[in-house]
């Protein structure tokens, strides 16, 4: 079982992670290097990771089981 998101940045950033009913379940914030996003109080299914950072913006489709 996955119960954390592993992020390597280029840069400080934020982050929120949404639900498929886009309700928004957390949000924060990670520094440049290495990260660790801790999703073991989330139930299994799937999740959208929105990642923003002054360079670039990226979203990602995260599949916990």
């Amino acid at each position: 079982m996955q119960n954390d998101i592993r992020i390597n940045a280029p840069e400080n950033y934020q982050y929120k992670i949404i639900d498929i009913n886009v309700r928004q379940l957390a949000t924060g914030n990670g520094v440049k290097g290495l990260n660790t996003i801790d999703i073991s109080n989330k139930a299994n299914g799937i999740y959208i990771l929105q990642l923003f950072a002054q360079s670039k913006n990226q979203v990602e489709k995260i599949i916990k089981n």
